[in-house]
């Protein structure tokens, strides 16, 4: 009846309750039957509210908005909000891809992310997706989600695929970017192409300090990048990046999930499960 009186018209009643329009008439000549008076008449294929109709309309309708919003009130009091603080790839690359399915599985839980950068991230933070190139120093709280092992990359147009690994000196002649610092690079000439390692062209080129910028240099025909081989699998398999060479660097670096905030952990335990599993899927995918 409020909807109805509310919207004019029991249909319009009806699809804002998502029953039919029938059942909707039948409530409503229900309550006429149990009141013992008319509430709606019809005049000119238009249903309006009788003065009885009218005055019990008034009465009702705050009520019942009353009620609505303490319901609202009372569900919205059971959601959590969990603040992430994540590296900018494993936020691009690892999380947002499937975030929809988090959402799915666990509509209580609101989410709150935040970049992590030089290993720093908010501090009000429930977890933290990072990376170690060594044991991280608490393993206790650490879950370790798969290797950052990285490879040689480059641009869809850059290069076409090559039949075999390319060798150090091959690439040698292409531009290197470099993630972070010119480190990665260095370490991977020492393992894989010893003569060039102390080569001044090692100690040039631009250094991208965020991934996201070094990814978009990459794929846009830049030069070639050591990329972490599980977060960039897809594009591999799709042939946006070139894998140029099997040969990998940063073998002891793994991401890692930190537990921050403690203080009720079984709010956020769903979540590290469903991180833990989607890591689990993106290193079986991998292997």
């Amino acid at each position: 009846f409020e909807a109805t009186a509310r919207l004019g018209s029991y249909s319009e009643a009806a699809r804002e309750l998502h029953v039919s329009h029938g059942a909707v008439l039948a409530q409503v000549q229900k309550l006429e039957s149990w009141l013992d008076t008319k509430l709606f008449v019809r005049h000119k294929g238009r249903i309006t509210l009788t003065q009885q109709g009218q005055r019990l309309a008034e009465e009702i309708s705050p009520v019942l908005q009353h009620l609505e919003s303490a319901m609202t009130r009372a569900r919205n009091d059971k959601r959590h909000t969990l603040v992430i603080s994540t590296l900018p790839s494993l936020a691009t690359y690892f999380i947002l891809p499937a975030i929809h399915e988090l959402h799915h599985q666990h509509p209580d839980i609101d989410l709150e992310m935040h970049y992590c950068m030089d290993g720093q991230y908010h501090p009000e933070s429930h977890l933290v997706l990072c990376f170690h190139d060594n044991e991280p120093p608490d393993k206790d709280k650490y879950h370790r989600l798969f290797g950052g092992e990285t490879i040689p990359v480059c641009g869809a147009e850059y290069l076409p695929a090559p039949q075999h690994d390319m060798t150090a000196e091959e690439i040698a002649r292409h531009p290197l970017l470099h993630d972070l610092d010119r480190s990665a690079w260095q370490q991977w000439f020492a393992e894989h192409g010893a003569a060039l390692a102390q080569k001044e062209f090692l100690r040039q080129g631009t250094v991208y300090r965020d991934f996201s910028l070094l990814y978009t240099a990459v794929s846009n025909g830049n030069g070639i990048a050591l990329c972490p081989r599980i977060l960039l699998q897809e594009k591999i398999r799709e042939n946006r990046l070139i894998k140029l060479s099997s040969q990998t660097g940063n073998r002891t670096r793994a991401y890692y999930l930190l537990e921050k905030k403690s203080a009720q952990p079984q709010l956020y335990k769903p979540v590290i499960t469903w991180i833990l599993q989607r890591a689990a899927q993106m290193e079986a995918a991998a292997a």
